[in-house]
């Protein structure tokens, strides 16, 4: 309500904050949600009461020990409260990171560099690791297939054209190693 007493909580808040209906309703939201370790959400339910908007935002909740996202809406009677456990989502985000970053020191410690090609568009990005080693302009970020394979080896091209044949007619993507022609 207009005072943050809860008036509502369903089944599946019951389960996710472990506790019962019974002994939070009509009590503050601080019953649920320390203020000291929530700061940012009670900042968001302040702003959305005072202006009449919504806000979203993530937050960690130390006695679950997991990351939850609050979704704050305006409602007639004060403010309506929805939160969704979403540490499983924030694991794998930093999984991909941490991988990503691996990923990122291998290749320049190999002084290799990745490429993508856009079947359906023709582009080709280049990211700067590839720019550099292919002594492409800096600020050539898109090029094309037809691009790429004039910086092959003459002698690798059968072989480059031979491995991604398969990956596109929709047999999935294609890794390897080429060599490549350096201008200058």
């Amino acid at each position: 309500d207009r005072d943050g007493q809860l008036v509502y909580v369903n089944r599946a808040a019951e389960f996710l904050l472990h506790c019962d209906r019974a002994e939070v309703l009509g009590r503050d939201v601080r019953a649920l949600f320390d203020e000291d370790a929530h700061p940012a959400l009670f900042a968001e339910l302040r702003r959305a009461a005072e202006r009449h908007d919504a806000a979203e935002l993530e937050e960690f909740h130390p006695r679950l020990a997991s990351w939850l996202e609050f979704r704050v809406f305006p409602a007639p009677d004060g403010l309506t409260l929805h939160v969704r456990d979403v540490t499983e989502q924030k694991v794998t985000q930093e999984e991909l990171r941490s991988s990503e970053e691996r990923l990122r020191v291998a290749l320049q410690a190999a002084d290799m560099a990745h490429w993508d090609w856009d079947l359906r568009s023709g582009v080709v990005l280049w990211p700067p690791d590839h720019i550099r080693l292919m002594g492409l302009p800096p600020e050539q970020q898109r090029g094309s297939y037809r691009q790429f394979m004039e910086r092959v080896h003459p002698a690798d091209r059968t072989v480059v054209c031979a491995a991604i044949a398969p990956a596109t007619g929709g047999g999935g993507g294609h890794r390897g190693a080429v060599r490549a022609l350096h201008p200058g």
